[in-house]
């Protein structure tokens, strides 16, 4: 089981983070870990939630509160 998650320095490096940011972006509620065995995890599906909010930001210059409002869906896309 839980080789279907990361720990937070793998998530780190997989989107070329440091585990700070990993950290703040935790803290912040833009993902969410899982505690187990004493320590966190990020499920494939926090690390798709992650890679989309990181594309909005990086590509299209958007701040972290619009990147995570558009991937909560809150904000409707451009036609």
């Amino acid at each position: 089981m839980l080789a279907d998650y990361l720990r937070p320095e793998q998530l780190a490096v997989r989107f070329g983070l440091s585990e700070e940011e990993v950290q703040r972006f935790d803290k912040e509620g833009l993902i969410r870990a899982v505690a187990k065995n004493g320590y966190k995890y990020y499920s494939v599906r926090e690390c798709h939630r992650l890679r989309a909010i990181l594309n909005l930001v990086r590509d299209q210059g958007l701040s972290l509160a619009d990147a995570r409002a558009q991937v909560e869906g809150r904000v409707k896309r451009p036609a």
